[in-house]
């Protein structure tokens, strides 16, 4: 909290250091009104300049929620309260206040909300299970606020749906049960306790039905309520059957036969006196004779023996107990009860003997542990897996990611909007009109299943391709509501395909120009050898020096190679001992394995087109290679000229070919230089000028 007093006409808020830390303003500088109002998030200020004046006007408390923009981009939310201090001439003088950060709890409060939207599909498994239970259902927010009843509780009452939202509900029980009932309700909001009640519902007879309320809590793992979920149960018979026991045990042994619940009656004592047919029927007893007189204790065990006594103990003072617990059958089926015990008085008023009604609750028992097994399957399974899984609300327009879009595109949670907007804006401008028309036609298509690729920004500006494919939910009139699905980034595999097509082109073409360059060389051999053995030596040579630079631009060592090397392997073979055709001059300069390679290629471009049609196609041909380096802004700059001379007159080629591709685009581009080729008629000449690594390679 940092209090602050704003002097409105000298335009001077005094304030403690904090404040200015608050705003991203420097500490040691004057702070002025225009200098915090100009940190506030452009879409807030004019509403808090309109809360400013209306404070003024009005003269109440001013008080507002806003965000501030730090300079290095990050955005923190502010909780500023205070009041307008006017003089004797009524002047505005003086805003005095204080500013809070609440920028943790913006934070929390919209992981929650994220949270909740991942509920959304087990809630509507929840809702479905909720419908086919016998019970009324209803769950609230951890205030008390409303927000379901199942379709037994509108069934019952005979209200339209929705109509008992926002406290309504309350109008729907007896009068003289409401005080009770909202002071038990509250008393369970404050302390977390489990609510029960006994009241009065009104029917949708117009008739008031006795019915049991309970409510637990679901607490997260902070130890804070999430969610209340509570029940109403139809009690009237019970109570019916209550009144009537007093004047008829015959009746209420008829009236209870009608009801599948196990109702029994034990003495003081805690022995069994009665049980119903329906309670017969449930706890599988074929004859009540056979446990009649029996201790309560025989059939439960462990804790749930423990809450037995303490329900009977509380019934015995008049009271009544409840609880949930697991008890098997007499026939040895385990299920799980709803216990409620309560005294039957006699005519003194005081407790005569038990009333013990157990309910089977073990479907429902099932059906909530289906629903917190869903719930934490999908959470493991969103956490476990390295896809980008997304789910998008068409409805609302909100989008759900999991933890993989930090580890997979180094986007923290913070950094991510949950709008479709944010994840378009992503895509890579020259793809998203593709992508969204290809989205359109999905929602608007018979198809359920979508499938793109495109390529997506990440948090360091690069681009990854990704393969995107999605599963479209759609509601009983064929729209599309909802889309789950899940993003690989398929970068590595796609530079891998486009290298192995350059590979399979160079493999291709490279076949093509070694037989030319191994019959030139032959041909240049014979020219010059003297005897067949001389011949047969030179060859062999020349073809295993062929055969090295070959090995150099497949193997790709990675400890690169010299320039001077290259030159070697690839031109060597094409020198004659007494001309000396081919001349090199420069120093010694190792190029990375990736470079190097690129390099020899365009070496072995230019070396066979000097064969085919230059300088090296005749016997009196020369080629003149030099290289030098020089240190240019603190970076290494490479200058590479080649000069063919003496050769058959030069005609600027009427295409381009792949050696001039090469060279132009691919060498360019990994050493960040630039080519210039110069068809003149004397020689080809060609110079390159490049960027070098700043560390040079090391010798092999």
């Amino acid at each position: 909290m940092h209090p602050f007093e704003w002097d409105i006409e000298g335009n001077v808020v005094l304030a403690l250091p904090g404040f200015a830390r608050l705003f991203g303003l420097p500490p040691d500088e004057p702070l002025t009104y225009q200098a915090a109002v100009a940190r506030i998030h452009p879409d807030d200020r004019a509403r808090v300049d309109a809360a400013y004046q209306e404070a003024v006007r009005t003269r109440r408390t001013y008080e507002q929620e806003y965000r501030v923009v730090l300079p290095d981009g990050a955005i923190r939310c502010i909780l500023a309260r205070g009041e307008v201090v006017f003089d004797d001439e009524e002047r505005p003088r003086v805003l005095a206040g204080v500013v809070l950060d609440i920028t943790r709890r913006k934070e929390a409060e919209l992981a929650l909300a994220q949270r909740e939207a991942e509920l959304s599909d087990s809630e509507r498994r929840f809702r479905v299970l909720a419908d086919a239970m016998p019970q009324m259902v209803w769950t609230t927010l951890p205030d008390g606020h409303y927000d379901y009843f199942n379709q037994r509780w509108y069934d019952f009452t005979g209200v339209p749906e929705g109509s008992t939202y926002d406290d309504k509900w309350a109008a729907l029980f007896h009068p003289d049960d409401r005080d009770r009932l909202w002071a038990r309700w509250r008393h369970s909001l404050r302390t977390g306790e489990p609510y029960e009640i006994e009241c009065r519902l009104r029917h949708r007879s117009g008739e008031y039905h006795w019915v049991l309320g309970r409510a637990l809590p679901l607490w997260n793992e902070h130890g804070a309520i999430e969610r209340w979920f509570g029940t109403c149960t139809d009690i009237h018979d019970l109570k019916q059957a209550q009144e009537a026991l007093a004047k008829n045990e015959e009746f209420t042994s008829r009236l209870l036969s009608s009801t599948d619940d196990c109702i029994t009656v034990l003495d003081l004592e805690g022995r069994l006196r009665f049980m119903n047919e329906g309670g017969m029927r449930v706890m599988e007893v074929g004859d009540f004779r056979a446990i009649e007189g029996s201790h309560w204790s025989r059939f439960w065990s462990g804790p749930t023996a423990l809450q037995a006594m303490d329900a009977i103990e509380a019934a015995c003072a008049g009271g009544t107990g409840r609880f949930q617990g697991v008890c098997p059958t007499l026939a040895g089926t385990p299920k799980w009860w709803d216990v409620l015990v309560t005294s039957i008085k006699g005519p003194d008023g005081r407790p005569e003997r038990l009333l013990w009604i157990s309910r089977d609750v073990t479907e429902r028992k099932r059906a909530e542990d289906r629903i917190a097994e869903t719930l934490e399957r999908y959470r493991l399974a969103a956490r476990a897996t390295n896809d980008v899984i997304w789910d998008w609300n068409a409805l609302t327009d909100h989008v759900l990611w999991n933890e993989a879009m930090q580890a997979v595109f180094g986007y923290a949670p913070e950094e991510v909007e949950p709008s479709r907007q944010w994840w378009m804006d992503h895509i890579r401008p020259e793809d998203r009109d593709r992508v969204e028309r290809e989205i359109r036609a999905a929602i608007d298509g018979p198809s359920s299943h979508v499938a793109l690729e495109y390529r997506f920004q990440k948090a360091d500006g690069s681009y990854a391709v990704v393969f995107d494919r999605g599963f479209l939910l759609r509601d009983p009139n064929g729209d599309a509501v909802r889309a789950i699905g899940a993003m690989f980034d398929i970068t590595e595999r796609k530079r891998l395909e486009d290298q192995q097509a350059l590979i399979s082109r160079e493999l291709h073409h490279r076949i093509k120009n070694t037989l030319t360059m191994a019959q030139a060389l032959i041909s240049s051999t014979a020219r010059h050898a003297r005897t067949i053995a001389e011949f047969q030596q030179a060859v062999s040579a020349r073809i295993t020096l062929l055969a090295k630079t070959q090995e150099l631009l497949i193997e790709r060592d990675r400890c690169g190679a010299s320039i001077r090397d290259i030159l070697k392997f690839e031109m060597e073979p094409y020198d004659g001992k007494a001309e000396q055709r081919l001349r090199f001059d420069g120093p010694d300069v190792r190029l990375p394995s990736e470079p190097a390679v690129t390099f020899a290629m365009a070496v072995h471009e230019l070396t066979t087109n000097a064969v085919k049609y230059g300088a090296l196609s005749i016997p009196t041909g020369h080629v003149d290679v030099d290289w030098s380096v020089e240190v240019r802004r603190g970076k290494r700059k490479l200058t590479f000229e080649w000069r063919e001379r003496d050769g058959p007159p030069v005609r600027k080629p009427d295409r381009q070919g792949f050696g001039s591709v090469l060279l132009k685009r691919v060498l360019a581009r990994q050493l960040d230089g630039e080519v210039e080729m110069d068809f003149a008629p004397d020689g080809l000449k060609v110079r390159i000028a490049a960027t070098l690594p700043d560390r040079p390679v090391p010798p092999r």
